[in-house]
């Protein structure tokens, strides 16, 4: 192993000892960073943050490159394997919605006709009908997302999905050049 990326402690090491240490004695007034750093620790040593620093352990010592490349080399890999899917994920939902609204605003012509109808012929005034075609639109652009399975929401897939990575290969940096949580190895 890689003396220089796996020492034992650092000066960021000490600094969340300390803090730990610090919440443990008075958990009146930081009992909030106790909180924080049970989770923290927690996240530290979960399977998916072991795995990163497997991958990125097997990268160095398999390529024999430097620890700066091998950190880049496994940030492409992950882009690639993770992030890309996604993204060209995204883009399709982003494609079927555009569709969609094109569709939908023929649906809006014909709503808005069969508003005019009914208003005459129920009597309606204005606010009955406004709710009238609102409730109706909505569920016109409802049933036109169900049947193409495109919510907008799926729009954020990419996000949902990078911003955990980021967090884990992160912390799996955090580790291997603190020597955490394999400080006895």
């Amino acid at each position: 192993v890689n003396k220089g990326i796996a020492a034992s402690t650092t000066a960021a090491g000490d600094v969340v000892t300390h803090a730990s240490n610090i919440a443990a004695s008075s958990p009146d007034l930081y009992g909030w960073l106790a909180t924080y750093m049970s989770m923290f620790q927690s996240v530290a040593c979960s399977a998916p943050v072991i795995q990163l620093m497997s991958l990125l352990r097997g990268i160095h010592d398999t390529t024999g490159l430097p620890w700066w490349l091998s950190i880049m080399v496994a940030t492409v890999m992950l882009r690639t394997a993770v992030t890309f899917p996604l993204a060209v994920y995204q883009q399709y939902i982003a494609a079927r919605l555009e569709l969609l609204r094109h569709e939908f605003m023929g649906v809006m012509q014909t709503i808005s006709m069969q508003t005019k109808r009914a208003k005459q012929e129920y009597n309606w005034d204005e606010p009955t009908a406004k709710m009238y075609f609102k409730k109706e639109s909505g569920r016109a652009w409802k049933e036109l997302i169900l049947r193409d399975n495109c919510h907008p929401a799926k729009g954020v897939v990419m996000v949902l999905g990078q911003l955990p990575l980021w967090l884990m290969v992160s912390i799996s940096l955090r580790n291997l050049t603190t020597g955490r949580p394999f400080a006895d190895q």
